[in-house]
């Protein structure tokens, strides 16, 4: 009955939220690809050499002049987390967690979680908001507000904007 349900639904959003190339946003004639045909034909392999940390096309070596001169902000990485990283780690990712990230690669692919995200767009997010009202009364994220608020160099330079997101 479930499987039934989740094809049902599948089907709605197909037909609501159909796939679009995400270059031109046409709808796609065939919902198994993930680019138009035209769009694909203009695609062009991404030429040798490139830097390793931005991607910009270099003439020799492995990183462009910006990024031998400036680091970046996600090359840092404190002791702490990246000690974690090697203590904590296995114990976190298992099989049982592999598995599972496996699935979750699978609805990816095949466009499930896509259809059902659009399905939760199309019902103004009632799983999405409940979710993030359970979270935001938790009591690290109620604390974690707190010691934010008391950092003003933090919401300078916010992120996210919640107010549109």
């Amino acid at each position: 009955m479930e499987m039934e349900m989740k094809r049902f639904l599948n089907m709605v959003a197909d037909i609501f939220y159909p796939r679009c190339c995400p270059v031109c946003q046409k709808i796609l004639a065939d919902q198994r690809r993930m680019i138009c045909p035209e769009c694909e034909k203009e695609l062009r392999p991404i030429g040798h050499p490139r830097c390793y940390k931005c991607g910009k096309p270099i003439e020799t070596g492995e990183y462009c002049r910006d990024c031998q001169k400036h680091r970046h902000v996600y090359e840092s990485i404190s002791n702490n987390a990246e000690y974690g990283q090697y203590y904590t780690g296995p114990k976190i990712i298992n099989d049982e967690s592999r598995k599972a990230m496996k699935e979750c690669l699978r609805q990816i692919q095949n466009g499930e979680y896509a259809k059902s995200f659009l399905l939760e767009c199309g019902l103004k997010y009632p799983t999405l908001s409940a979710n993030r009202r359970l979270t935001s009364e938790h009591g690290i994220e109620v604390t974690g507000a707190k010691l934010r608020a008391m950092m003003p160099w933090i919401t300078a330079h916010k992120l996210v904007d919640k107010s549109k997101n």
